[in-house]
C-alpha cells in the first residue's frame, strides 16, 4: 500500500493586487484560478513546487485556486483588492 500525501499549499500576498506567488508540496501540477461563479480567470504550470499568476486584469473580489498534483489537489481562496 502507498502512502497517502496531502497536497499543501501557501499563498503569498494574500490579499493582492496583482501577481501572486504559489508554493505547493508538489514537484510538478497545475494551478487554476476560479471566480466564485465557476468561470476560470488565470492558470499556470506548477514547475519545482512554485507558481506564479498575474491576476493584475482580474476584478476585485474573492477567487478559488485549485492546485493538482500527481497524487491529490487542494484549493486556496484568494481574494483580489
Amino acid at each position: 500500500v502507498g502512502e497517502l500525501t496531502t497536497v499543501t499549499a501557501s499563498v503569498s500576498p494574500n490579499p493582492t493586487t496583482g501577481l501572486v506567488a504559489i508554493e505547493a508540496n508538489i514537484a510538478n501540477g497545475e494551478v487554476v484560478v476560479f471566480d466564485l461563479f465557476g468561470k476560470q480567470v488565470a492558470s499556470a504550470m506548477v514547475e519545482e513546487g512554485r507558481a506564479e499568476l498575474d491576476l493584475g486584469e482580474c476584478a476585485q473580489g474573492v477567487y478559488v485556486a485549485r492546485i493538482i498534483g500527481a497524487n491529490g489537489s487542494t484549493t486556496v481562496k484568494l481574494v483580489k483588492e
